[in-house]
């Protein structure tokens, strides 16, 4: 739930298609996940699916249409991709150009010269 202070004091709960309106919903999500979340979930013209379920007007097999599925992978798709790109970075070896200067003791000795 997002909330918003208004100059009087008055505090005004945003929409759904508020917040998808808002710049940094673009700047975090990206415009093309924002595009598919309005198309989705708030505009008349495309699924509604959040209006049309709140109200009762979905039946069980359209939520097994290709707006339910696709919805449920968007969503998916935002918990995982943050995991996995964790994981990577967490399991990258080191570079050595930004480990800095091995510690004392640590450097291969040199082989003994002929």
């Amino acid at each position: 739930m997002t909330i918003t202070s208004l100059q009087d004091g008055i505090e005004e709960v945003l929409l759904l298609d508020s917040v998808l309106a808002l710049p940094q919903t673009t700047e975090i999500l990206g415009e093309d996940a924002v595009f598919d979340l309005r198309a989705l979930l708030t505009e008349r013209f495309g699924s509604n699916l959040r209006n049309r379920i709140a109200h009762g007007l979905v039946s069980d097999y359209e939520l097994f249409g290709p707006d339910g599925p696709y919805l449920w992978w968007l969503v998916l798709h935002f918990c995982c991709v943050p995991l996995a790109t964790r994981r990577k970075m967490e399991s990258k070896p080191p570079n050595p150009s930004e480990a800095g200067p091995p510690a004392p003791g640590s450097e291969d000795p040199e082989p003994p010269k002929s």
